[in-house]
């Protein structure tokens, strides 16, 4: 029998749901997607859609992030939902997926509340579990190390909003993900790695054919090369753009309607 963390990456890796869940009550401030940027092999411009997502203020006054994954195929999608608090710090997260195939429908979901002092998951479906560390923030949040189909863009959202911004300073982050607990049916919460999030200052950038001084940060893990990845995020705490590697790819935000990105 797979255990549940198992089970739980397998689901991630292929999820399909029934319907879009963007019901959350609350105010539409802003929508955009994220895109990867680079070049094709005969050098000419790439860019591939990631997702699109939807920011809404809720009636408590937190951020709701309904995110929709860009999947292989037609009959398949993968929707997130991340929850900020007014100053854009993380709160928490939630996941829905199904999976059918010939033997049924098996379905997923996950539930987490970050907490300033410790993490509380909940994960129900085949079986229903739920598991709290203790933990001070800053942390951030992988549903799986075995399936890491979490959305970059958003993923690395939580990482550089609670990071110091003082120039040259470095913020260490734990990354907390589920595992399997003790128990048959059981679950655990695990550090399962640490990034080092230095703040280097501003820095301007171009994004939607406009230039923004941006807020740059670089992420990497204590023992990575040097380089690691850049980031840059816009006054109000939206990711711009990340690299991907030495070969100039980005992820980048390639569509949007709001506030202005700039000051």
């Amino acid at each position: 029998m797979k255990s549940i963390a198992a089970v739980m990456g397998a689901m991630l890796l292929v999820t399909v749901f029934p319907g879009a869940r963007d019901q959350m009550k609350g105010r539409l401030v802003c929508q955009g997607e994220y895109s990867a940027v680079g070049k094709d092999p005969q050098g000419k411009a790439k860019v591939v859609k990631r997702d699109a997502w939807r920011m809404k203020v809720t009636p408590d006054g937190d951020y709701s992030i309904v995110v929709e994954l860009v999947t292989p195929g037609p009959s398949s999608s993968l929707q997130e939902r991340h929850i900020f608090t007014s100053a854009m710090k993380p709160k928490g997260f939630e996941m829905s997926t199904t999976i059918k195939d010939g033997a049924g429908i098996a379905s997923l979901k996950i539930h987490c509340d970050y907490g300033s002092e410790q993490i509380n998951c909940a994960v129900s479906g085949t079986h229903s579990a739920s598991a709290t560390l203790a933990q001070k923030m800053p942390y951030a949040f992988f549903p799986s190390a075995q399936a890491p189909t979490f959305d970059l863009a958003w993923a690395s959202q939580m990482f550089i909003v609670q990071a110091e911004r003082t120039i040259g300073q470095t913020t260490t982050i734990p990354v907390i993900s589920i595992g399997d607990g003790e128990r048959r049916n059981s679950i655990k919460l695990e550090v399962v790695e640490t990034q080092q999030v230095e703040y280097l200052g501003r820095e301007k950038i171009e994004v939607l054919h406009q230039e923004i001084l941006a807020h740059k940060f670089r992420m990497k893990a204590p023992n990575a090369p040097k380089s690691g990845q850049d980031l840059w995020m816009s006054d109000s705490g939206l990711l711009l753009a990340i690299t991907l590697d030495a070969a100039d790819r980005k992820i980048m935000l390639t569509s949007y309607e709001g506030p202005p990105l700039t000051k």
